[in-house]
């Protein structure tokens, strides 16, 4: 796969070259790889480093990706917590079992807890 500025590629392609999977619609269309400061709506981008976190709030990409099971676990484990369980879920993908506000786009809310025993 080679990027231009010409070439689209729809997120699948880019998924199966890179050995990643989509969750959500497979068929977008990317046109460029772009920083975060820069990316625009038709662009892909993310984050590889923790210097560049305070442009990810601000991005304007239509997509990027962030394994947020493997971020959290990272961050517990380098707390110390050695026992950590979870992190198979999809709050997009599982309709029955989570509300989305990425995948549905309405006004609900949603609550998380942790209890430390």
């Amino acid at each position: 796969m080679e990027w231009s500025s010409r070439m689209k590629h729809r997120l699948a392609e880019i998924a199966e070259r890179f050995g990643g999977h989509v969750l959500g619609n497979a068929d977008t269309t990317i046109e460029q790889i772009a920083t975060l400061e820069s990316a625009q709506a038709e662009h892909i981008t993310f984050l590889a480093s923790s210097k560049y976190r305070t442009q990810l709030a601000a991005t304007r990409a239509g997509h990027w990706n962030l394994d947020l099971y493997a971020v959290a676990r990272q961050r517990i484990q380098a707390a110390g917590v050695r026992n950590i369980f979870g992190g198979a879920f999809c709050t997009y993908t599982d309709r029955e079992r989570f509300f989305s506000y990425r995948r549905d786009r309405d006004a609900r809310r949603m609550a998380a807890a942790i209890w430390l025993t």
